[in-house]
């Protein structure tokens, strides 16, 4: 959408206001505030960033005069611009007025940083897994409105834009990312995916330099549903064909190990039939720009030394959990209340996976019941014993 296409008066759709907006909107245009863009949507996450970085341009006063979080109305005013916002705490409605058709548009290049994201950008998926010994493909698409909520707040202390973009367009092939359950490091990956879509100019594999019929660029991305699929000489063929961006490989643990001069067993055969295809395939003559992102539970003392080697390893991080600071800070950014936070987090440390789920529960808009106790007896949800249980084996 260009600037010019949105550029509108005020008084352009009077019907469409009530009457309390309507008498704002008259006292506004006799203000001088003339130049606007209405009706422009956000999704909360980015509605904070953008009126966030407005705060830092303009000596804004704020009249929030909202109901409920889910009846959220509020208005900044300033000498040069008026911004009205409404919603409810998942998504965003702003209309911004200006004195000045410079100052419309200084706003209106800040929003684009926020939200214009190339929805016509493709994803495709390839998903492998074995089935009665024979590789099975299946072949579908992501949608960028299916990961847009995934946020980088959850990863404070890693600046992912900048690994992200240094990942994407260096030699190194691998990254790997190990940590407990719950610390995100699937979700990072996800993530990963969320910035190439953002960012198709840094994709690995650059397809239209290759291929001049091509219009846009697309991101080809290859997941591992099966260990088998590792060690199977047809997925490296395929792999070798599609040649994708990225290879998501969740939950490898023992094939990550040192190769073993004795094979004893199954899996250590096809531990070090996976490795030998793996090392060959990220490196060497014919070296491949498909980025690997490995999630893992396995230290990194027992990791294979050549999967090390400088040249082929971008980086092994171990995730955290996030301190109280940190977590309160993505609790606040989606509107909810500190005094719930501390009611429903009281340990020195939040574990991601936990902090997602609870803030989803408070934003589910279908129903209001989303947090209230549905049980009517004590001590059958085993949940809480299973988690502690599970803590205690690690």
């Amino acid at each position: 959408m260009n600037f010019e296409n949105v550029h509108l008066n005020l008084s352009g759709n009077p019907e469409e206001l009530t009457l309390e907006e309507a008498i704002m909107t008259y006292r506004d245009i006799q203000n001088g505030y003339h130049h606007s863009v209405p009706n422009i949507s956000l999704k909360t996450k980015e509605y904070n960033g953008f009126i966030n970085k407005l705060k830092t341009l303009f000596d804004f006063v704020e009249y929030d005069m909202s109901k409920s979080k889910n009846s959220h109305y509020t208005k900044f005013i300033s000498n040069q611009c008026i911004i009205y916002v409404s919603g409810n705490s998942s998504d965003k409605f702003v209309g911004f007025y200006a004195k000045e058709e410079e100052c419309l548009k200084l706003i209106w290049d800040i929003y684009k940083e926020f939200r214009e994201i190339k929805q016509d950008v493709q994803a495709y998926t390839h998903s492998f897994a074995m089935v009665k010994g024979m590789l099975d493909e299946n072949t579908s698409m992501i949608e960028y409105d299916n990961i847009e909520y995934i946020s980088k707040d959850y990863y404070p202390y890693i600046d992912t834009d900048s690994m992200f973009n240094q990942f994407f367009t260096g030699d190194e092939n691998i990254l790997l990312l190990t940590g407990e359950p719950g610390l995100g490091k699937s979700k990072l990956s996800t993530l990963a995916i969320k910035h190439a879509f953002e960012n198709t100019n840094i994709l690995p594999y650059d397809k239209m330099a290759e291929n001049e019929n091509l219009d846009e660029q697309f991101i080809s991305i290859a997941f591992v549903k099966s260990v088998d699929v590792l060690a199977d000489d047809s997925f490296w063929r395929k792999m070798e064909q599609l040649t994708p961006d990225f290879c998501i490989i969740d939950d490898l643990d023992y094939m990550l190990t040192k190769r073993d001069s004795e094979v004893n067993s199954r899996e250590d055969a096809v531990k070090n039939a996976f490795l030998n295809q793996f090392l060959s395939f990220t490196d060497g003559v014919e070296k491949y720009k498909t980025k690997f992102i490995i999630t893992t539970n396995q230290s990194f003392d027992d990791v294979d030394s050549a999967l090390l080697r400088k040249g082929r390893l971008f980086d092994i991080l171990e995730l955290r959990k996030l301190d109280k600071e940190e977590a309160l800070k993505i609790w606040l950014a989606n509107e909810l209340s500190a005094e719930e936070f501390f009611n429903v987090f009281t340990e020195h440390e939040v574990l991601q996976a936990e902090l997602g789920s609870e803030i989803s529960k408070r934003l589910n808009n279908r129903i209001t019941c989303s947090t209230e106790p549905y049980l009517k007896e004590q001590g059958i949800s085993m949940i809480q014993k299973a988690s502690r249980k599970k803590q205690i084996s690690l």
